[in-house]
Parts: C-alpha cells; sequence; structure tokens
C-alpha cells in the first residue's frame, strides 16, 4: 500500500473552519469540521469532492486505507496514470495491481489540499456517477463522527480529551466501546475491533464501503454456522477492488451477536468467503462492519483514543434487504431538472421495465446516448434491453462494457451475459460458443454460465453436451429452473421421455413462468 502522504494534517486543519463544543471549566474540548453533507446512494454513503475545481462524488470507505480513483475518472479528469510497482491492494475478491494519479487540488466540504496521490484501480465499480474512494488514511487524522441516518459526517480535534467518553450527543442512551487495533508501526490506527458471534470472539472491521456486513465463512464455522445449515439460503455474488473473483455469499440466521456492550439476538447475517487484506496480524479481521451497521448507528471514531464509540439510532443493524430504490417520483423531478441524468434515466428504466412501461424504452435510449462508451450503466442497460427482448441492442451494450473493460472483474459475468444474449436471440452461436468458453476458463463450476452454455449446445443440436453442462450448472446449483427446463427438452429430444418431463416439471415448480420464456425464445416440448 502507499505511505500516508506527509503535510496533510498541517494543510488540513488550517483549511477547516472549526467549532467547539467546550463547556465553561470543562477541559475537553471538542473542535468540529462543519457537517458534511452524506448521501446514500442504496447503502453507499456518498459525499461531494472537487477535482482541480470540477465536482466530483466520492464514496467513504473508511475499511481502505487510501484513496482510489475508478479508471473511467481518471479518464474524464484527465489523470496521467504512474505505474506503482511492488504496491499491491487486498479486498472482497482478492488482490489489485493498482497504477497512481496526482490531483493538484482536492477538496472536500470546507477543506482544500494540494497534490493529493490517489490510487487508480485495475477494477472500474463506478456507477451512480462515483468517481472513487476516500480511506482510513485520510479521515484517521482526525476523530470522525459518522451519522449517517441524519445525512451527516464530521472531523473532529480533541483537547484534553484523553479518558473521556467521546459520544457527546448522548441524553442518556447507552453508549458501546470497542477498542480499536494499532498496528506494529504503532502510527497507524485500523478501524479493527473485537465482538462475538454466538459467542465465539471475532475481530472485525468497520468499514462504511461494504454496504451490508459480511461474516468470514471461517468465522462462521467456528460460530457453528455454514452455508448448508438449516435456514441458510443463498444470496449471490459481491465484489471489492481487489476483485480478482467475486464471492459467494449466504444469509444466515444467528444466535446472538454481542459488540461493545450492545447485544443482538435471533438476527439474520450475509456470511461469505472474505479475508483479511494483509500479512499483518494485526491487521486481520473476520468480519465487515458496513455500512448497515453505520446506519443504524450514530458513531464516533476516537483515533486519539484507538477507541470507537457508538449509540443504536433506530433500525435494523444487520440489513440484509434488497437496496432501497428511489420512488419513481422522484426520478420524475430529478429527470425534469437535468434531462441529461442518464444514472436517473436508468434507474427510472429499472423500475418500469418490470411492469412493461411505454416510457422504459425511452430512458433506455436516452442512457445509450448520453452515457460514455464504457459506463457501468452499459451493463445494467444491456440487462434492460435483454429483458424486453431487444436482443441486438442488449448485446451492443454488452459489448461495448467488454471492450472498455478488458481486465474487470465481471468479465466473466459479461461475457457469460453476452453468450446467454446471443443463444436466446438463436444468433452468432459460434460467437456465443466462444464467450461461454472464455467465461468457464474464468470461473469452474459456475451455475450461470454453465447454463448458457448448454442453452448453446441445445441451440446447435448437440444434445449430450447440452445435457452435460445441465448436469455440471445443477450440481453447481440445484435451483437453476431454466438448466433444469433445458435438460429436459434436451432429454425429450434424445427420446428419453420419462426423465424429459420430470425435469420440466421440477422447473416449472420451482418458476411457474419457465415455460412461456423458452416459448418466447421459440423452444417448446
Amino acid at each position: 500500500m502507499l505511505t500516508r502522504i506527509p503535510g496533510w494534517l498541517t494543510v488540513l486543519l488550517l483549511a477547516v473552519s472549526l467549532q467547539s463544543t467546550a463547556r465553561a471549566g470543562d477541559p475537553c474540548h471538542i473542535l468540529r469540521s462543519p457537517p458534511i453533507a452524506v448521501t446514500m446512494i442504496g447503502r453507499e454513503p456518498v459525499i461531494s469532492a472537487r477535482i482541480n475545481g470540477v465536482d466530483a462524488r466520492f464514496m467513504v470507505d473508511t475499511g481502505s486505507s487510501f484513496q482510489v480513483l475508478y479508471p473511467s475518472a481518471a479518464a474524464q479528469f484527465k489523470l496521467p496514470l504512474k505505474p506503482q510497482p511492488g504496491f499491491y491492494t487486498v479486498g472482497v475478491g482478492g488482490y489489485d495491481n493498482p497504477d497512481s494519479a496526482t490531483v493538484k487540488h482536492f477538496g472536500f466540504g470546507s477543506i482544500e489540499v494540494p497534490n493529493v496521490v490517489f490510487l487508480v484501480s485495475g477494477n472500474d465499480l463506478s456507477q451512480s456517477g462515483i468517481a472513487g474512494l476516500l480511506g482510513n488514511n485520510l479521515f484517521q487524522l482526525w476523530d470522525e463522527e459518522f451519522d449517517f441516518a441524519e445525512g451527516t459526517m464530521r472531523l473532529v480535534e480533541p483537547q484534553h480529551c484523553g479518558g473521556k467518553i467521546m459520544a457527546y450527543w448522548t441524553t442518556g442512551e447507552p453508549v458501546g466501546l470497542v477498542d480499536l487495533q494499532r498496528t506494529t508501526e504503532k502510527t497507524e490506527t485500523y478501524l479493527i475491533g473485537t465482538a462475538s458471534v454466538n459467542g465465539q470472539s471475532v475481530r472485525v472491521l468497520f468499514d462504511t464501503g461494504s454496504d451490508t456486513s459480511l461474516l468470514s465463512l471461517e468465522a462462521a464455522r467456528r460460530a457453528g454456522i455454514s452455508p448448508n445449515s438449516p435456514g441458510v439460503v443463498a444470496a449471490g455474488a459481491a465484489e471489492g477492488i481487489g476483485g480478482q473473483q467475486l464471492v459467494q455469499t449466504w444469509i444466515a440466521p444467528i444466535a446472538e451477536f454481542d459488540i461493545g456492550g450492545e447485544e443482538i439476538r435471533h438476527t439474520r447475517i450475509q456470511i461469505g468467503d472474505v479475508h483479511s487484506r494483509y500479512d499483518d496480524p494485526h491487521e486481520k479481521f473476520d468480519m465487515l462492519l458496513g455500512a448497515d451497521f453505520f446506519l443504524a448507528h450514530h458513531v464516533y471514531v476516537a483515533n486519539s483514543q484507538s477507541k470507537l464509540y457508538f449509540t443504536y439510532s433506530g433500525g435494523p443493524v444487520f440489513d440484509i434487504r434488497a437496496r432501497p430504490a428511489p420512488a419513481l417520483q422522484d426520478l420524475d423531478r430529478a429527470i425534469r431538472l437535468s434531462p441529461t441524468d442518464y444514472q436517473a434515466r436508468l434507474a427510472r428504466a429499472e423500475l418500469q421495465v418490470p411492469e412493461l412501461h411505454a416510457g422504459a424504452k425511452s430512458d433506455m435510449d436516452a442512457v445509450d446516448r448520453l452515457a460514455p462508451p464504457g459506463a457501468n450503466e452499459r451493463f445494467t442497460l444491456s440487462d434492460l434491453y435483454g429483458d424486453i427482448g431487444q436482443y441486438p441492442l442488449a448485446i451492443h451494450q454488452i459489448t461495448l462494457w467488454i471492450d472498455h473493460h478488458p481486465d474487470d472483474v465481471r468479465l466473466r459475468l459479461a461475457l457469460g451475459s453476452r453468450c446467454r444474449l446471443r443463444a436466446e436471440a438463436d444468433q452468432d452461436l459460434d460467437e456465443a460458443l466462444k464467450d461461454c468458453n472464455r467465461a468457464v476458463g474464468l470461473a469452474v463450476a459456475d451455475a450461470e454460465v454453465l447454463d448458457s452454455r448448454g442453452l448453446v449446445y441445445l441451440r446447435r443440436g448437440a444434445l449430450d453436451r447440452a445435457i452435460a453442462d445441465y448436469d455440471a450448472a445443477l450440481k453447481a446449483n440445484p435451483r437453476v429452473a431454466a438448466a433444469l427446463f433445458g435438460r429436459g427438452l434436451a432429454e425429450l429430444r434424445k427420446g428419453d421421455e420419462a426423465q424429459g418431463h420430470a425435469d420440466i416439471g421440477a422447473a416449472e415448480t420451482l418458476a411457474p413462468q419457465i415455460a412461456d420464456f423458452f416459448a418466447g425464445i421459440g423452444l417448446t416440448p
């Protein structure tokens, strides 16, 4: 990782307009910055910033130990990249070898800082116009206060407050307290503390950059939980800036979670194969406490004391629901104010496509006109065009994305998607097979990709190969209805009536509309 940027503390403290909360006769003074507005996009905390005087948006990521720019933002702001041989970052999904870029004038809130060095990740996870991440090596220069439920954060300089409880806002409610871990160098505090799951001690990383909290599979097993335990259900894949691969996750019931004196009983939490970042044992963790935890608490990170204080604000501590979607009327208002806001148009199209609203296609076409060729929104746009049967447009969108993201962690998903679209459209099956083969080479036993390749083989009449891929897909995930239905069609065409009808019946039990979908692409028993 990059070392701390020299000179930040002096420059930033001179730049901040501070307020004092000192009381008469109290030697403890808390100097606070003006509130910094935090907008929750889904469960991502985003603040406004400036790159060389131009507005930008960054996610607040206390789990990152550095600042990150996404490649699309570095290109947009015309920042030259510099290789960083020997540096690497580690996040959900693996390792990344970043470049760096220097922003001559960087600002956020009332703060202006010259010559800020950002790492430029090889994986472009930008969305909703977010340029990158602001990490803990910036924020740890002060104490930090996070009140995401009220849409604010502050930077704080305490004076003569050693040993004081820093949750100054409390009016008698219980205050949680967690000791934070220092590295072996004793110069930096990582937001790592201790909690317990089902009575088993776990090390937790307080990570606003993770939209939901995530317990490692290793720690889950120590607590008596595995993906095969009763009540555990699959929850899809997670990704991060270190992503060499996507990480499969599950939702699991837990009996109790304890942290800092707060006890949560009979809750559910996400588990997955997440690993610590580095070899330093002081930096190892078993669990990410994500933005869902911060939304449910008012948090004060006392870097000056190596402690973290929190009070409960309300709502679920571990929010395993889908990300909240903006209301349609809010998107209508945003688009009236800014007709070129392609992110708002895409979000409105996502709401309207399931209802087959006539305006969805218009919004999708506008996104195609307005979005940069390599924008991540084109991935979603491809899915939407595919949902309404506009296969050539869907294939065009995902091809644009693939062309601009040759090394992205989601390349496997994109290749699998383009393979699937071509198979459903019954077009360019040779190219579809090449895409699926590449995707399979990037991740063994991926049920979705194997299902898509099975459909390609079914279209080509290679029934034995189709059945083999469907078998492999269902071994990886027995609940893929399309693989069951496709295998049933292949078996019927081979003359195996009993097994074919059994698979089709099982598919219809899982997804009652599956036969209608296959009929829509010209495949019937």
